[in-house]
């Protein structure tokens, strides 16, 4: 049995026979080893006491007549007797007549406690002289004078009989017990078994039929409580068959109905996912076509934008200046109109996103304001502005997703409002415990029926049919507006009187910022269409390091046209160089770079001990991951431009490194970002050529323009068969050194398909895509030889 196991009911049996038996054996047993041993030693002191007695009556004769040889004879005859040890007859007056002891009784065996002695003693008497008076036997002769004493008799008698006898007891005793408790054990094996046997195969039957076996039974001929108890877990067995062989048939056909009703749903699922697909085909077809019709009517619209800012550039008459501010309203309007179909398809796919950045929040409502003060002033309509005072001004947010938003609900108060007054407030409000800035815009126009609700955040929805005839419009401004609030995890909603006017509010969460970071929110980007204002960089001198020659041009170009001093690096060991030979205002720093990168030139300059270790650097790249921009300022770079780099945002930059100020986020504009990396991912047909493009990078110089164009063009001759050649041998790292090299290089240069090939052949061979690569090199080479033939 094993340890901590519990006993079997076999083992308990056999201890509730055999422990009493051997209890009671031993107690009856020590019983009568004691009585026999008690019996023993009183039959021992009997037979002393009676030789001691026998003793003084041999000496009466020789005390009486002080025969001392008599006595001594009667004394050694009588030691004879077995187990005596010691015989001593004592006279009367104490002196000591006899002594002897048994020389086969040595003392040392007293001393050593081989055996015991017990020591008994009698008196000696002698005869009365008889009485005359009694000599004829009277009567009264009992009633004669005791004997006069003699002496005293001692002996020692040895228990050496009596040890002897007590081990034959035990011995006899013990083996009687022994041959009791083995009987026992043996009738208590056997009746324990008969007993134990039955219940040991119920025990085992109910095990079975716990791990399953429902076939499990007992066997029992006997007709006691053992009997009825095997005959009811019998039918209690049966009854469990029974059950299950029932429940099992009722799973069978519940798993069957189920299966056909599984057959059936999956069946249905087939056709609802059927459909669902055919509505999400339409739905992506309707956003690409959106997407794509946006992007085609963008891209004359940039040669408009372009040729209309060389235009402005070149002095014309005051007639020519306001038929080309004509121009530029004119795009600016259908600009917007696109921008909506745009920002409706990103976001019926999903693709818009948020730049969280800091800004000014009043020069954004007053930017906004005024874009729509002249038209209110044409229609007679008192247009306030209110910024409650209690309003932080620097706070961090997407100033260009608040713009358009705030814009909407501007044009749509004027639009809808033909006399009065349009009032837009700024102020803080709380709700659950938040901070909120709300913006209303309160108007006194036509209002809007209560029963339109929530149907008016919907696509392509107005108030009414007649509102769509009358004041046109596309109804795609509301519902844009509500899920640009959903994503800066804002909300919106109105209150509205039929014939007294409305009020839309918008709230976005408070997020306050450090106000030396905010930056001027009027609503002037890169792409407006107005060209950047005239800098005076002249007593700047700044190092510009690129190995790319044509983006050293552009850069040059830039820089040369407002006055400063350029100096230029064609690699980063180079730039480490320049940058220890004399002082600069500000260096451009090109990221990647054979021989040093951008990363490791910033590093060296800073930790050198040049002129230049706390001149601001700003970094030149074409990736606008998060990981790559926390390496620029891990390396001590102060700003990032991205590729194609901008003129008005080169300036910012310029301006704001040179005056000390933070940087102003290390993110490209929001606009410019999305509108590239949207047109490359929506349209399917990108133009070859993008001459407004090209016109806006090079700052409407056709001549840079030109120049920078066939730069691009030999460094794409030149670079095309490294390409293959790496790709052959599978050189990944100088694989995508050229493609990356390629891609910056065709950033300013007004190319959109080529960009968007190498945008996606940079991807691919960093990530060592061996399907996709070839494929894409094969796009890029067909892209080189589109844009050979457009020369022609």
């Amino acid at each position: 049995m094993n340890a901590g196991a519990t006993p079997s009911l076999k083992f308990k049996a056999l201890l509730l026979g055999i422990v009493p038996a051997i209890v009671m054996s031993l107690i009856i047993g020590v019983y009568l080893i004691n009585a026999r041993l008690g019996d023993l030693e009183a039959a021992l002191h009997s037979r002393g006491q009676a030789l001691a007695n026998e003793l003084a009556a041999v000496s009466t004769y020789g005390l009486f007549s002080g025969d001392h040889q008599m006595l001594e004879q009667s004394a050694r005859d009588f030691l004879a007797q077995p187990d005596l040890a010691s015989v001593s007859i004592v006279s009367d007056d104490r002196s000591i007549q006899v002594q002897l002891e048994d020389p086969d009784l040595p003392g040392d065996g007293f001393r050593k406690g081989a055996f015991r002695l017990y020591a008994f003693e009698a008196e000696v008497r002698g005869i009365p002289a008889r009485d005359p008076l009694y000599a004829n036997g009277d009567a009264h002769a009992s009633s004669m004078p005791d004997a006069l004493p003699l002496g005293r008799v001692r002996l020692q008698l040895a228990d050496r009989s009596l040890v002897n006898l007590q081990q034959e007891a035990l011995v006899t005793a013990a083996l009687l017990i022994a041959g009791g408790i083995l009987v026992t054990v043996i009738l208590t094996l056997l009746v324990s078994r008969r007993l134990v046997k039955p219940i040991i195969g119920l025990s085992e039957a109910v095990g079975r039929l716990k791990e399953g076996d429902l076939g499990a039974r007992v066997e029992s001929r006997s007709s006691d409580e053992i009997g009825v108890l095997a005959e009811g877990f019998n039918e209690m067995a049966a009854r469990i068959a029974l059950t299950q062989d029932e429940l099992t048939m009722e799973v069978e056909q519940a798993v069957d109905d189920l299966q056909k009703t599984m057959d059936a749903l999956e069946e249905r699922n087939i056709q609802l996912d059927l459909e669902r697909k055919k509505a999400l085909r339409a739905s992506e077809a309707k956003s690409d076509f959106l997407a794509l019709i946006s992007h085609e009517i963008r891209t004359p619209m940039n040669g408009i934008i372009g040729f209309t800012r060389l235009l402005a550039k070149s002095t014309p008459r005051v007639d020519q200046a306001e038929q080309i501010k004509a121009i530029q309203d004119s795009a600016d309007n259908l600009l917007a109109i696109i921008n909506d179909v745009l920002d409706f398809a990103k976001l019926e796919s999903g693709r818009i996103s948020f730049h969280a950045a800091p800004f000014r929040l009043r020069q954004l409502v007053n930017g906004v304001g005024a874009l729509f003060a002249h038209q209110a002033k044409e229609r007679g309509i008192e247009l306030s502005l209110l910024v409650y005072d209690d309003v932080p001004d620097a706070i961090l947010g997407d100033a260009v997703r608040i713009r358009q938003v705030l814009t909407n609900l501007l044009s749509n108060a004027l639009k809808f409002t033909e006399q009065g007054q349009v009032t837009v407030r700024v102020m803080l409000d709380e709700n659950h415990g938040r901070d909120l800035i709300t913006f209303s815009v309160q108007d006194s126009g036509i209002g809007i029926a209560p029963e339109v609700g929530e149907r008016l955040f919907q696509p392509f929805t107005q108030a009414d049919g007649s509102t769509e005839r009358r004041y046109g419009g596309t109804g795609l401004g509301l519902s844009i507006s509500k899920r640009l609030m959903e994503g800066m995890h804002g909300n919106i909603d109105f209150t509205s009187t039929p014939g007294q006017g409305s009020t839309f509010r918008f709230s976005i969460p408070l997020q306050q910022a450090d106000s030396r970071s905010a930056t001027d929110a009027t609503g002037a980007d890169s792409t407006s269409g107005q060209a950047a204002e005239p800098a005076d960089l002249s007593d700047l001198c700044i190092l510009v390091a690129d190995d790319n020659r044509i983006n050293l041009e552009l850069a040059k170009a830039l820089l040369t046209l407002h006055g400063a001093c350029v100096v230029t690096a064609g690699n980063g060991a180079l730039a480490v160089q320049r940058a220890t030979e004399r002082p600069f205002d500000l260096i451009l720093m090109d990221v990647h770079m054979p021989v040093l990168n951008g990363l490791e030139a910033a590093r060296r300059i800073r930790n050198g001990n040049g002129p230049n270790t706390a001149t601001p650097i700003a970094a030149i790249t074409a990736d606008v991951m998060a990981e790559n921009q926390k390496r620029v300022f891990e390396a001590g770079m102060n700003e990032t431009l991205l590729k194609p780099v901008d003129e008005q945002k080169l300036l910012e930059v310029i301006h704001g490194l040179h005056m000390g100020s933070s940087p102003i986020d290390a993110a490209p504009p929001a606009g410019r970002r999305d509108e590239q990396e949207e047109t490359e991912q929506a349209s399917p047909e990108l133009p070859i050529r993008d001459e407004g493009a090209a016109l806006r990078t090079a700052a409407g110089s056709r001549e840079l323009a030109d120049q920078l164009f066939q730069l691009l063009l030999q460094q794409l001759q030149s670079t095309l068969p490294e390409i293959l050649r790496f790709h052959r041998e599978g050189e990944w790292n100088l694989l995508w050194n050229r493609v990356h090299k390629l891609l910056g290089a065709s950033a300013g240069c007004g190319v959109p398909a080529l960009h968007a090939v190498l945008r996606q052949l940079d991807t691919a061979v960093a990530q060592h895509d061996t399907e996709a690569t070839p494929q894409l090199i094969l796009m890029l080479s067909d892209r080189i030889n589109e844009l050979k033939q457009s020369l022609r």
